[in-house]
């Protein structure tokens, strides 16, 4: 038999390889008055997966959000937020075939590819709720709304081929109606 694996050697899964991460979080909430609430938050985390060299070897997530509450009776209050979200990652590869020439393309820079990933995302969301009938009856509607786009790009060895990929561009919009009824 021909000696050989399914993945290349120095692969190592994203969740088993080491990583060195950098994370901040950053929640801010401000009661500007009775019935209105307003909120910010910054998310960021930094992974680089140092002892890599085939698989993903880093990855960076930043999120801003901004909210806002606005509730001037126990009856009924009214919410909104925006969200922008920032997604990138690099990941290193090796292209070889299987058989006899296994070992060899595994070792050939010409082989060799990495491909940088984005994607950003913005979300916004609003809604209204309202209680009714001696707090036994409340309904509301929510609206959301996604919108993201991302993207590949790939470098290659001088053995292989490669076309761009098209950005993609998702958008979906949604709306919950919603009522509750308690019958105590």
């Amino acid at each position: 038999t021909t000696p050989g694996w399914e993945n290349h050697p120095n692969l190592r899964r994203y969740h088993l390889a080491n990583r060195d991460r950098d994370q901040l979080a950053l929640n801010v909430e401000f009661t500007a008055s009775e019935a209105l609430t307003l909120g910010a938050g910054i998310d960021y985390t930094d992974d680089e997966y140092n002892e890599s060299e085939v698989g993903l070897v880093d990855a960076r997530s930043e999120s801003v959000t901004l909210d806002a509450v606005y509730a001037p009776s126990q009856l009924w209050s009214l919410y909104g937020f925006y969200t922008y979200e920032s997604f990138s990652s690099n990941q290193n590869g090796h292209s070889f075939a299987g058989g006899a020439s296994q070992v060899p393309n595994a070792a050939d820079p010409r082989r060799a590819w990495s491909a940088h990933q984005r994607e950003r995302v913005d979300s916004t969301g609003f809604g209204y709720k309202r209680e009714m009938v001696d707090g036994r009856l409340d309904f509301g509607i929510d609206y959301l709304r996604l919108k993201s786009w991302s993207g590949y790009d790939f470098a290659v060895g001088s053995s292989l081929t490669t076309k761009p990929l098209p950005r993609d561009t998702t958008v979906l919009d949604s709306i919950n109606i919603y009522a509750t009824y308690n019958m105590r």
